[in-house]
């Protein structure tokens, strides 16, 4: 074929015009910044007045994956943007929960006690309507706690029945004629009955805020933090689960067996008046129901609620550790209820119910007084807040 004139130099122009098209739209696309896109842009602009349409078509290409890359980078910087914010509020969130100010920070003092009490998220588990599963749930805490509590005193094997009344000595638990327990026998009675709240409380904290204890029952009512019908329903749950907690123990321990004489029913010591008992009933209740309302109620520890019911068991165990040689500890009228009406019938004795005043009156008036000291701190605490406004 003879080519004549121009048209092989413009065929030879319009091949090398192709390659480098073909080379130059790769390197476009991996660009990773505008201003190289734009100098790539600017040099290839030079062709315009040579190729025409064809050269055209390449800057609109290059164009479009400026623009491409353009909205890549807006959108990477959002993406920066949202994560900064995201980890900026994680780190408010874990400054605000260990600041120890509830839901609100220094920034945030304008909040007022109402609006804390009514966040879901801080508060306890609070009994505002009537249910079944709350009233089961105290019936199965009281009665375990009464077995084990009970029958950790009956298996002592350093209790031995004694002449007289029939009471065991050193169980701290009816012996009129003891001085007092042996320390490894209070020390097991207070771990026993301590482990028992703790265990079976936090079993039970999430259907009826794991009470057992007609005095923290009270106090719930009092300040609101739990229905006074289901309140009512808890109490009768609890009466019953003691009289069947104290019921068990007579299937698996025979009479000659039960070294106490009695289920290990509280009594006062000789040696102790029973203002003596009353007041340390007062106090020891006084303090269970403080830290009850202080850690399970409070949003001021919502932060450390998960240990509400650890604390709670602690404060029984110390309890039990003063109280025992006193008169067997109680601090709690229906677990002093169940054990001395059940042996009653069982063993026909007439001491179970000579002091049972004592365990229902210094209760009630001990979780009364808690009450009072609880509403003094938050009274002085949302005081406090106020002045930070």
């Amino acid at each position: 074929m003879v080519f004549s004139g121009r048209q092989p130099r413009s065929s030879f122009t319009a091949l090398l015009l192709l390659v480098h098209i073909l080379e130059t739209l790769p390197t476009c696309a991996a660009a990773i910044s505008s201003s190289e896109l734009q100098s790539t842009v600017s040099a290839e602009a030079r062709c315009y007045g040579h190729v025409g349409d064809t050269c055209g078509v390449e800057l609109r290409q290059l164009r479009i994956a400026e623009q491409h890359i353009d909205a890549e980078a807006t959108k990477s910087a959002q993406s920066l943007n949202n994560s900064n914010f995201n980890t900026h509020r994680d780190t408010s969130n874990i400054s605000r929960r260990f600041s120890g100010t509830f839901e609100v920070t220094l920034g945030s003092t304008n909040a007022s006690m109402t609006d804390m009490e009514s966040n879901p998220d801080v508060e306890a588990v609070v009994q505002k309507d009537v249910t079944f599963v709350g009233f089961f749930a105290e019936f199965v805490g009281t009665m375990f706690y009464v077995f084990i509590g009970c029958g950790s005193v009956m298996s002592m094997s350093a209790h031995e029945p004694t002449e007289g009344d029939g009471h065991a000595e050193g169980s701290g638990h009816g012996n009129r004629n003891s001085k007092g327990g042996n320390g490894n026998a209070i020390l097991q009675t207070a771990c026993a009955f301590g482990f028992a709240m703790a265990v079976l409380s936090y079993a039970t904290f999430h259907y009826s805020g794991g009470q057992m204890n007609v005095a923290v029952t009270m106090a719930l009512v009092i300040h609101g933090k739990c229905n006074a019908v289901q309140g009512l329903l808890n109490f009768l749950a609890q009466m019953m689960g003691t009289c069947c907690g104290a019921g068990l123990l007579t299937v698996v321990y025979p009479p000659e067996k039960d070294p106490t004489g009695m289920l290990a029913s509280n009594m006062i010591k000789p040696g102790w008046s029973r203002a003596n008992a009353l007041a340390a009933e007062m106090i020891m209740t006084l303090l269970l129901v403080f830290v009850v309302l202080e850690t399970a109620t409070n949003p001021m520890a919502a932060a450390n609620r998960e240990l509400a019911s650890l604390a709670i068991g602690l404060v029984v165990f110390l309890a039990h550790l003063v109280l025992v040689p006193v008169d067997g500890c109680s601090i709690n009228p229906t677990r002093s209820f169940g054990p001395a009406f059940i042996a009653r019938m069982h063993y026909t004795s007439k001491y179970t119910f000579l002091h049972m005043w004592v365990f229902w009156v210094g209760p009630l008036l001990g979780s009364l007084m808690a009450c009072t000291l609880h509403a003094i701190f938050r009274s002085t605490a949302f005081h406090d807040l106020k002045d930070l406004k």
